[in-house]
């Protein structure tokens, strides 16, 4: 199964965030958690850095980029062309 992983700068061991998310094509990360879209289950989620339940965020038909900033994640729907933002 496909994984989400972390890793040091410093070094060390490679420890899984999340498992079994093949369906991942984009994320970003800020100082608490992980984001990411997964097109195969169509949902935008999030993850703490540290590892633990995935917590759905949104739903959209074919996500694809993903960005955030203090207050909001941001994605994009490849399908429809359209931008959504929603609050973190």
């Amino acid at each position: 199964p496909r994984r989400l992983a972390s890793l040091k700068s410093s070094g060390g061991s490679v420890r899984a965030v999340v498992r079994d998310q093949k369906g991942v094509r984009a994320l970003v990360v800020d100082a608490r958690h992980v984001y990411f879209v997964d097109q195969l289950r169509k949902v935008v989620a999030r993850v703490p850095k540290q590892g633990g339940a995935v917590e759905v965020l949104a739903e959209a038909e074919n996500p694809s980029g993903i960005a955030v900033d203090d207050t909001h994640v941001y994605f994009s729907d490849a399908k429809t062309g359209t931008l959504f933002k929603r609050a973190k």
